[in-house]
């Protein structure tokens, strides 16, 4: 259940271009804190960080 949210909440930020930055760490932290609380030590979230940072610093160059 936290993958799932976790996901969701992390393709929402990526394909809403409109948020402002600061809505999107709120959001990214929310989504961490509920992949923590459903599924103890989520590794498989930190690749998600991750290639989440990684993209949007390359969109961001652009």
């Amino acid at each position: 259940m936290g993958s799932i949210v976790a996901i969701f909440l992390l393709y929402h930020l990526w394909i809403n271009k409109d948020i402002d930055l600061k809505w999107k760490l709120i959001l990214l932290i929310l989504a961490t804190i509920s992949a923590f609380i459903y599924n103890g030590i989520g590794f498989y979230l930190v690749a998600i960080i991750v290639y989440f940072v990684l993209k949007w610093h390359k969109v961001k160059i652009r």
